[in-house]
């Protein structure tokens, strides 16, 4: 009796159990003015975009590819890097500065020896297409995920996890400064589930007076709720930085969510001069890895990026605007 009684429990809580909410199809741009999550299914990595006119081009951590864009929801891959031998590829980021395109990325090796296993290399091209040189290492072991900061005097710092920096030389190939901190990250709630704190993935805008830092924190594997968007800003580019009162920008705060793991944003702007992120997220039903998502981004009267409370990730939303 006990027994039968401890199993009818058990159907009962399955069966009241939330069901993690379906993706429905299609998605990508609907043909009618209107797209819906995700955009870019395929790459399976971090995320970095950069727009040049009305060109956007993106990269992913790895595959390393470089895909093609003209509407931030339409992709074609143009070309691949070769990083054979060199290791896994972790969380790239891709900038054009000069006239001339760069990818920065760790190549993990962790056969290679101590001190050595995450080497941080640059790539560069005077076409995304290609060619491409490189990868040519930085001598800037032990950090990951590097993120390029342009300030508005032309000088070039290379970010890294746990909020570090270092000056690069003018044409973005070497470094030439010593590394320091700049950044200790947000502090989220106690209670929240993840993975770890993992202050990662920088990536940079200038809006007005200020750059604009995202990072990833939470983790990236871990429970469906670990993983996050963070925003700082300051008036120089080594800080002190200044926590948005908003976030996280974006997060998965349950696990009957469609999207899990939610993080690791960058911003672009449309023709409009509209605001949108590319971020990624896990979903196994569309595809293995980490799958880009595309997010409109609004600014608060006092210089704030927030995400419209009415923005449903897994409904239509108007598409960013084209010339």
């Amino acid at each position: 009796m006990m027994r039968t009684a401890l199993i009818i429990l058990l159907l009962v809580s399955f069966n009241l159990a939330p069901a993690r909410q379906p993706v429905p199809e299609p998605y990508g741009d609907l043909g009618d003015g209107t797209y819906r999550n995700p955009v870019l299914v395929g790459p399976a990595g971090d995320v970095a975009v950069c727009k040049v006119g009305t060109d956007y081009y993106s990269t992913h951590g790895r595959s390393l590819d470089i895909w093609h864009s003209r509407d931030l929801l339409t992709w074609e891959k143009i070309a691949d890097l070769d990083a054979a031998g060199r290791g896994s590829i972790w969380a790239p980021d891709l900038v054009h500065v000069g006239g001339r395109y760069f990818v920065y990325t760790t190549l993990v090796d962790r056969d290679r020896p101590s001190g050595t296993q995450f080497d941080n290399v640059v790539y560069w091209a005077d076409n995304p297409a290609g060619p491409w040189h490189g990868p040519r290492s930085l001598n800037l072991f032990g950090m990951i995920d590097p993120g390029l900061l342009v300030d508005k005097a032309g000088n070039r710092w290379l970010y890294f996890n746990k909020g570090r920096v270092a000056k690069l030389a003018d044409d973005g190939l070497s470094a030439i400064g010593p590394v320091r901190s700049a950044y200790d990250g947000w502090q989220y709630p106690e209670d929240w589930e993840v993975e770890c704190f993992c202050l990662e993935a920088p990536k940079f805008a200038i809006r007005g007076k200020y750059y604009y830092m995202l990072s990833a924190e939470g983790g990236t594997k871990g429970p469906p709720t670990a993983h996050m968007v963070v925003v700082a800003r300051s008036e120089s580019p080594l800080g002190p930085w200044e926590n948005s009162p908003h976030n996280p920008l974006v997060r998965t705060w349950s696990a009957d969510e469609a999207w899990h793991r939610q993080g690791h944003g960058e911003f672009t702007t449309d023709a409009a001069g509209n605001w949108w992120m590319l971020y990624t997220g896990y979903n196994e039903e569309v595809g293995r890895g980490k799958i880009t998502l595309l997010a409109p981004v609004e600014w608060t009267g006092d210089g704030w990026p927030v995400i419209p409370g009415d923005f449903d990730i897994n409904q239509p939303w108007p598409s960013p605007k084209t010339d």
